[in-house]
């Protein structure tokens, strides 16, 4: 009886036994293998992601470098470093200031340039000196009279002989005067400044009818 009872209750503890370590089992397994597969899932998504990034960064349109300093060469500019603009032209333009540019015209253009300044002194000079608008009236002096220097040394050098001499002497005398109105301009003297400016337009009117 004692043999039969310790018998039927080793049968149950063995079937307790293993009935309960048989869910631990498939549990732990079950969870490994989730814990697997939730890592093979992020690995690929990794990848899938990776592999996208580098699709997109190598599709990239294709660049061509160019070679300016041949195209500029081809063209006829070798500095290319110097600002230029083809459609400014040379040209003088009377009352602009280009005194820096300036390029000798044709004897005939050169006259009609001359009479152009000695007019300017003529008629603007006038009304500046009478308002004691000396540093206007300088400024517009001054402008005329880098016309008449360029231009009546070019009309000298046309002459040869006694008549160049001439031309030259005369020329000399008449931008003396006007250097002398400068002179006065710069001192604001009212007085001396219409007295210079007599002088000088007594000068230029005859000199000028003589080109």
């Amino acid at each position: 009886m004692a043999a039969t009872a310790i018998s039927f209750k080793a049968q149950v503890a063995q079937r307790v036994t293993v009935k309960a370590s048989q869910p631990k089992v498939t549990v732990q397994k079950a969870i490994v293998a989730s814990a697997n597969s939730r890592r093979e899932v992020l690995s690929f998504g990794a990848l899938t992601a990776a592999a996208l990034v580098a699709g997109k960064a190598n599709a990239v349109e294709d660049y061509t470098i160019y070679d300016f300093q041949a195209k500029t060469k081809s063209d006829g500019f070798y500095n290319i470093y110097e600002a230029r603009d083809l459609d400014v032209t040379q040209e003088t333009k009377p009352g602009a200031p280009t005194r820096m540019a300036m390029q000798k015209l044709a004897p005939s253009d050169t006259v009609s340039r001359v009479k152009e300044s000695a007019k300017r002194i003529e008629t603007v000079l006038p009304p500046l000196i009478e308002k004691e608008y000396y540093p206007v009236a300088q400024r517009e002096l001054r402008n005329q009279i880098g016309y008449l220097r360029f231009d009546l040394e070019f009309l000298a050098s046309l002459k040869s002989g006694a008549d160049k001499a001439s031309a030259v002497a005369a020329s000399k005398d008449l931008i003396k005067k006007i250097e002398a109105l400068d002179f006065q301009l710069r001192s604001k003297s009212l007085e001396g400044s219409q007295e210079a400016y007599s002088t000088v337009v007594g000068t230029l009117g005859p000199f000028v009818s003589t080109l």
